[in-house]
């Protein structure tokens, strides 16, 4: 098994590379979201899921099923438990996106009726936005990820 600063350091910039994804997919949100709003918000959904597990792993949490369950909102009030506390206009944005990212909407359309989460260029402020605040959470833990992404091997 890896390390735990291993594991948080795999997971949060795994968080980073799909935010960068969706931000690339929307162009940064000026889009038309009828053309990209499905993959934006799955990446977003994917984003937040990884940014969740990479805090709880480097807490410690014992409970995998908190953040490999898909469960947005269960991995982000598992976070609150550490210590990490999100804004209430961010954690509505993940209590609105949790149903369609758990039941795997963005994935397969066809579970599709109709979705509004907003426009896709608030989605990606509120998306950095707790990216950040995980980040700060992870640095306060003494898991600075840009230090230990550079010590991990290469191999």
């Amino acid at each position: 098994m890896r390390p735990i600063s291993t594991q948080a350091v795999f997971r949060f910039s795994h968080a980073v590379s799909l935010y960068v994804g969706a931000l690339k997919a929307c162009e940064d949100g000026k889009a038309a979201i009828s053309q990209v709003g499905i993959p934006t918000f799955l990446l977003i959904g994917f984003s937040l899921e990884n940014a969740f597990a990479a805090y709880l792993i480097a807490s410690e949490h014992p409970t995998q099923n908190d953040f490999k369950k898909h469960d947005l909102e269960k991995a982000m009030k598992a976070c609150s438990r550490y210590g990490l506390i999100f804004s209430k206009a961010d954690s509505e944005f993940v209590i609105k996106l949790n149903p369609m990212h758990k039941d795997f909407v963005f994935r397969y359309p066809e579970k599709m009726d109709r979705v509004d989460l907003g426009e896709m260029k608030a989605a990606i402020r509120t998306t950095k936005s707790i990216l950040a605040d995980v980040d700060l959470g992870l640095k306060i833990k003494g898991f600075d990820v840009s230090v230990l992404a550079s010590l991990l091997p290469e191999d």
